[in-house]
């Protein structure tokens, strides 16, 4: 990643799910800058889900942007998810590892990154 570089950009997205629930994310405007940690906090069903979900390019928005290293997360899917990795809150949906840690290591391990350095971004990030 350059210094300084757009990590996440949203800007007011709107998500309509098939029964017609509809899903506002605005008031949410927000850039996400290289070595930045954004927790992302609200009641059930607001949308914290639907937010990572059009941030991994799985939902595309019927309304507003998002930006994932400068790029569509719908369009250019492959190219973010060589960049980001997801572990899921629930225990039952991890990948593979018994732990978190392990969850992380996966991607970076997978994608040729030698064990030594995988392991020590993962303990960057946790």
């Amino acid at each position: 990643m350059r210094q300084g570089e757009r990590i996440v950009e949203v800007d007011c997205i709107t998500h309509i799910y098939p029964d017609m629930t509809k899903v506002q994310i605005c008031g949410l405007e927000f850039v996400v800058n290289q070595g930045e940690r954004v927790g992302i906090l609200g009641a059930n069903g607001c949308g914290k889900t639907t937010l990572i979900k059009h941030l991994l390019g799985i939902l595309m928005p019927k309304e507003g942007s998002v930006r994932v290293f400068g790029l569509d997360p719908v369009k250019e899917y492959s190219k973010i998810r060589e960049r980001v990795g997801v572990v899921m809150q629930d225990i039952d949906e991890q990948i593979l590892g018994p732990t978190v840690f392990d969850d992380i290591l996966f991607g970076p391990l997978n994608y040729g990154i030698p064990k030594a350095k995988a392991e020590a971004m993962a303990k960057d990030v946790i």
